[in-house]
């Protein structure tokens, strides 16, 4: 399943900022309070760093690659 796009969530008024916090995955975008979407999104990225991205060959403990997710969101995120 896909996440859903700006067009399908232009329902709610606030759909921008909303959508991109959440993301568009439904169970993060709907869900009821923020701390659920923050819930599943975690849950979704510890469980692709353990147990997606060592399909691929690396054996590198899902602690360290979330470590290097984090290092690289920063450096990303940089205006820099």
């Amino acid at each position: 399943m896909e996440p859903l796009n700006i067009r399908e969530t232009s329902a709610d008024e606030l759909y921008p900022a909303k959508l991109w916090v959440r993301g568009g995955f439904p169970e993060s975008y709907l869900a009821a309070i923020d701390e659920d979407s923050y819930a599943y999104r975690r849950n979704f990225i510890h469980t692709y760093l353990e147990m997606d991205v060592p399909q691929f060959g690396p054996r590198i403990p899902a602690e360290t690659l979330g470590r290097l997710w984090i290092m690289l969101a920063a450096i990303r995120g940089n205006l820099n």
